[in-house]
């Protein structure tokens, strides 16, 4: 099965094909193991201890299997929450910059003719202390 996955390559993710590569070599070594259960193996303290071998190459099978599927989802949280945190920080930003834009007009006497500059949030984002996001989102 294992040269059949690997002419065929029928995953497009990297992940997903060493995913499987690792279970049908856990498959292996079960079979491996189970071969120990029969007549081949007389001794009974042997045979106990691949049984025990047998559990701890299942338990790290499915500790493995149930990591690969919880990493993705986790991950892509992750990035929600940083979007989200991204959108509301640019959100104040805005709010605060209107106000300030109010104030100022609330003091000084209003000309038709002056143009008002907006200032540029790309900027004064990338001037916080904590720059660790991408500009993507903005």
């Amino acid at each position: 099965m294992i040269i059949a996955l690997g002419s065929a390559d029928p995953f497009k993710m990297l992940s997903d094909r060493r995913i499987e590569y690792f279970n049908e070599a856990m498959l292996m070594i079960t079979g491996y193991h189970l071969f120990c259960f029969t007549d081949f193996v007389p001794d009974a303290e042997t045979r106990e201890l691949v049984g025990l071998s047998l559990m701890v190459c299942t338990i790290f099978s499915v500790a493995v299997n149930l990591a690969a599927t919880l990493v993705d989802p986790v991950h892509k949280i992750r990035l929600i929450g940083q979007k989200f945190l991204l959108k509301l920080r640019h959100r104040t930003f805005k709010k605060f910059f209107k106000s300030k834009k109010t104030q100022n007009d609330s003091k000084e006497p209003k000309q038709s003719d002056k143009k008002v500059v907006e200032p540029n949030y790309r900027d004064i984002v990338n001037q916080l202390p904590d720059n660790n996001h991408p500009d993507i989102y903005l």
